[in-house]
């Protein structure tokens, strides 16, 4: 942070040649520069510890290295592919425009000063620069003060998301549907089918447990990824219960010798055999057999 402070001028001639100063931040005046809307608010080194550095046309410079948590509004109906735009608010609380004019420090869309992440990758960084006008009662004119804001854009890095949920989730999903309409024996039974199926089921949903631990907490709606792994389950379920609806078919049809009902021949698109049709037999006798 810098400023120009009138009452911090001298000749650096008349003092030996000496144009900066080193001072303790709390010997000189500072603006109250502070974060609208701050949840809490530390400093990363104590302001007894914090130097100002003085040239001798009145230019100061501080680094105040602070904390500062506070609330963005998150869109998380895309999550794991999601963007985000978080705006923070500076001002002085108690020096209006005529007293303290803030400016940016950097220019828009710079983001050499900002360090990337682990989970976030920061697209572009704005800034603009408007005055408001407050009301401070009857007795008091109406004061306009300066305000900066700082618009940050930054999408989440799914990579973690697509590795550990997305494609083992997918895979459990692919290998289970394959595995309950695939034949295992010649004589058609599909218990062991079954077992898959609902072994699948429970390994989404401990995902799904994971997953709603790691997704935000919303009342929006379900973000895309909760959406995806809900959608599976769904699948995997209807499959089991496909693959319970054939075993019973299967066993009244092959076992009791009962005919499948006709709405599941319809919905087959397959058509009911004769019942009175005879199997004809047929025998080869071997020309190297005696007769």
């Amino acid at each position: 942070m810098f400023w120009n402070d009138d009452f911090l001028v001298w000749n650096a001639t008349e003092f030996g040649g000496i144009d900066k100063l080193h001072l303790p931040a709390t010997a000189i005046w500072r603006p109250d520069l502070i974060v609208y809307g701050a949840v809490k608010t530390e400093f990363a080194l104590p302001l007894e510890d914090t130097v100002a550095v003085v040239q001798s046309n009145g230019r100061v410079a501080v680094e105040l290295a602070q904390v500062v948590q506070m609330f963005c509004v998150f869109d998380i109906e895309l999550f794991p592919f999601d963007k985000q735009n978080c705006t923070m608010e500076f001002g002085s609380w108690t020096y209006s425009l005529d007293r303290v004019a803030f400016a940016p420090l950097k220019d828009n869309g710079s983001t050499e000063f900002l360090r990337d992440q682990l989970e976030w990758e920061i697209i572009s960084f704005e800034s603009n620069l408007l005055e408001g006008v407050y009301e401070l009662g009857d007795s008091f004119k109406n004061e306009t003060f300066d305000e900066l804001y700082y618009h940050f854009v930054f999408k989440r890095k799914p990579t973690f998301y697509i590795i550990y949920l997305v494609i083992p989730s997918f895979l459990i999903t692919l290998l289970s549907v394959i595995g309950l309409f695939a034949p295992f024996s010649s004589s058609g039974e599909r218990q062991e089918k079954v077992t898959l199926g609902l072994t699948s089921l429970f390994a989404m949903a401990l995902i799904l447990d994971i997953v709603s631990k790691e997704i935000p907490k919303t009342s929006k709606g379900i973000p895309l990824l909760g959406r995806f792994v809900l959608y599976e389950l769904i699948i995997i379920a209807l499959a089991v219960l496909t693959a319970v609806v054939i075993i019973s078919f299967h066993k009244a049809t092959v076992l009791r010798k009962e005919p499948p009902p006709r709405w599941l021949l319809r919905f087959l698109l397959l058509k009911q055999a004769d019942a009175k049709r005879r199997t004809r037999r047929i025998f080869i006798q071997s020309p190297l057999l005696p007769n």
